[in-house]
């Protein structure tokens, strides 16, 4: 049989594993492992987002999508003989497993992104890339030396000046943690929230997505791993104080509340403001005031 001649292209690569598309199956993204001793966190991680996808089945219009896994493969043999592909166009890697692609930011939310917010330096920057959707986190200004598109923070502000429904996105974080613990009954550790393209309409509207389930493991019911994994991941969520706060804590009750877990939501959601305040009190005589220690919780 004739193999299919096509061309893998690197969309993103850290210390545990590369993600690629195939550019002539533009819905197959390929996540491959890095190491081979880490063979079992990628099976872990392709068991959790078969765990989130099935959480998410039947939900009433989630906006943040779950990129669909599709198959794990034990080896780069076995994935070239099913996917029909030459096995030069990959490295050799241990394992992998493929998945829906998440398409990137289109043309002109990007072009908008470039103009308002990339360094002078960076502001040509034209590969394509998804942008990190951090309602928590304070505005910073980037330092061009440590500039990278790919890791690109929108927060609150940023998300507002580029008309992003920004209290849609608050909710829609907290439905689908809640459905992550209470559904799949994971902690969500090390969870990303991004913004990139609409898989129907990838040249014209943006799109939203979560995905990067390595890290996370089963809470049993452990509130304090909830909160610990809450905090840990990067500023994705708002604070408690902060705004959009409402909004979030709303859509995480009201997801919750389909669920048998809803004592365990409510603790989660009081141990989070609990902790907020208690830092903020602790915080408030060095005169930093409590708006600003909530903001660097």
């Amino acid at each position: 049989m004739i193999q299919e001649v096509t061309e893998i292209v690197r969309l993103g690569a850290g210390s545990f594993a590369t993600v690629y598309v195939w550019q002539s199956r533009n819905n197959v993204a390929i996540k491959c492992l890095a190491d081979a001793s880490r063979f079992s966190e990628l099976l872990d991680e392709f068991e959790n987002h078969q765990k989130i996808s099935k959480a998410c089945q039947g939900a009433e219009n989630l906006l943040f999508l779950v990129p669909k896994p599709v198959e794990f493969f034990p080896s780069l043999a076995s994935l070239a003989e099913r996917l029909r592909m030459d096995s030069s166009l990959l490295p050799n890697i241990p394992a992998a497993y493929t998945m829906q692609r998440v398409w990137p930011v289109p043309p002109a939310l990007a072009d908008s992104i470039r103009a308002k917010f990339f360094p002078a330096l960076h502001s040509r920057y034209s590969k394509p890339f998804v942008a990190r959707i951090y309602l928590g986190a304070k505005r910073q200004r980037l330092a061009s030396r440590f500039f990278n598109a790919n890791n690109f923070p929108l927060d609150a502000n940023r998300c507002k000046e580029l008309g992003l429904p920004i209290e849609s996105l608050a909710q829609e974080m907290g439905r689908l943690l809640a459905r992550i613990h209470h559904l799949a009954g994971l902690d969500g550790r090390d969870i990303e929230f991004v913004v990139g393209g609409d898989e129907l309409r990838t040249f014209s509207d943006p799109g939203f997505a979560c995905f990067d389930f390595n890290q996370c493991k089963p809470h049993n019911n452990d509130v304090d791993v909830l909160v610990d994994s809450f905090f840990v991941n990067d500023p994705y969520y708002p604070r408690p104080g902060m705004e959009f706060w409402d909004e979030f804590k709303d859509g995480y009750l009201r997801e919750a509340d389909r669920t048998e877990s809803v004592r365990l939501a409510r603790v989660f959601l009081d141990v989070v403001e609990a902790k907020v305040a208690a830092k903020a009190a602790q915080e408030a005589p060095e005169g930093r005031g409590n708006e600003m220690a909530l903001l660097d919780s």
